[in-house]
């Protein structure tokens, strides 16, 4: 074998069972920056310790590196680099060591002007630079490829688990999932708006917790509906055989919450409040004017219930005051089986009557009024049953005006 031109600038290569060995290990090149070998045809293997410079293909988008039955073992890329995909590198993924500012573009990685976060240093970056491309992350369940994440480059929405169409999330930045979510820790969430037509919040596992919080001095917000009687529904497990509504707001002229079986207790916007079912309160109750409604016939206003428990002549009243001074007291004593007896209505103060009501005589009744007599006298009017008969009556010194079933008389008062 002759090489020309070796032996008068270098010690001449060696040969040895077809192999072809330079003089001296790592000492010499084969051509030169100014004199190049055209083309090498190599059988097998180039084994290179160092490449100097890029190492490029002869035609764009003609070559691969490695081949679907011989893979490369391992691709190693140094600080601020990345693999760029496509004849315009169209898609990116880059290693950044530095922090890269919010909103801060990045050659060929973040273009434009960015809408980004800030990134801490040695940061991984994917990014599409081609105008609406679209980014798809997809499985193979059972064969068939399932989409898990879509970033639509058209509108910037980003798409989780399954496809579909998004009816509100539809600006740049929003975050859509056709299918199921499901959050096994505790969800924190500034909004919830919910639209349409039958929309439920439901399910069969157990709640410990929900937390809603706002920050500082703000305020939270459940918004349900966009016209009079559509409602929000509150629905309750019923001893594991069902879901049952136990509150409801409803929008109306005058918006209300309602509770219970049938929803009788409503709570209005404009402060009222009906009770249909029973009610019970074990702290005070403060309240204004009570107004019974109209024509409710016979209204039992307070009831207190006696059982068995107390011992007999236990004391069961019910007191009404002023200021803490029980002016009048519905007065019992128990029997300890469950009833009461020595029912009387008990007073401390004087028992005035204000008005004039002349007396008259109603069966099984007796009556007690002040009624005016003469201009300024005003004698205690009193009706009963029985007819008021005459007897005589011996000397006295005193007399009291009594006005008995429409007629006036005389109590005679004898010191």
């Amino acid at each position: 074998m002759s090489v020309v031109g070796f032996e008068t600038i270098y010690e001449a290569p060696t040969r040895s069972g077809g192999h072809f060995y330079p003089p001296a290990d790592n000492a010499y090149d084969l051509g030169s920056t100014a004199l190049s070998w055209r083309n090498a045809h190599f059988e097998t293997a180039i084994y290179a310790t160092s490449v100097v410079g890029n190492w490029n293909p002869s035609a764009a988008s003609t070559y691969s590196l490695g081949t679907n039955t011989l893979e490369w073992q391992g691709l190693f890329l140094g600080d601020d680099t990345g693999v760029f995909i496509g004849l315009n590198q169209d898609d990116v993924i880059y290693h950044r060591t530095s922090v890269l500012n919010a909103d801060t573009a990045l050659t060929g990685v973040i273009i434009g002007t960015p809408d980004t976060t800030a990134l801490a240093a040695n940061s991984l970056i994917i990014s599409n630079i081609t105008s609406d491309g679209d980014i798809l992350i997809a499985v193979n369940d059972g064969g068939h490829s399932k989409q898990m994440i879509f970033m639509d480059g058209s509108t910037g929405v980003t798409h989780l688990g399954k496809p579909g169409t998004p009816g509100f999330a539809t600006a740049s930045g929003d975050v859509y999932i056709a299918g199921k979510l499901e959050v096994d820790g505790i969800s924190y969430l500034e909004q919830i708006v919910m639209s349409g037509t039958n929309k439920t919040i439901t399910g069969t596992a157990q709640i410990d917790s929900i937390i809603y919080g706002c920050a500082g001095t703000a305020s939270g917000t459940i918004q349900g509906g966009t016209a009079n009687g559509q409602n929000m529904r509150l629905l309750a497990r019923l001893d594991d055989t069902g879901f049952v509504e136990v509150a409801k707001m409803t929008g109306a002229a005058d918006p209300y919450f309602s509770m219970g079986g049938s929803q009788e207790n409503k709570f209005y916007n404009s402060g009222v409040v009906t009770l249909g079912g029973v009610t019970t309160m074990g702290a005070n109750l403060i309240v204004g004017t009570i107004d019974i409604d109209d024509d409710s016939g016979v209204v039992t206003l307070v009831d207190m219930g006696v059982t068995s428990s107390p011992a007999d002549g236990t004391e069961e009243s019910i007191g009404f005051a002023i200021d803490g001074n029980i002016i009048i007291k519905l007065y019992s004593e128990a029997d300890s089986a469950g009833a009461v007896d020595t029912i009387s209505v008990r007073t401390d103060y004087d028992l005035m009557f204000t008005s004039s009501v002349d007396s008259a005589a109603v069966a099984d009744t007796v009556t007690l009024n002040g009624y005016e007599i003469s201009a300024g006298h005003r004698a205690l009017a009193i009706g009963c049953e029985e007819a008021v008969i005459s007897e005589a009556v011996g000397a006295s010194d005193r007399s009291l005006p009594v006005r008995i079933n429409g007629s006036t008389y005389k109590l005679m008062l004898h010191t």
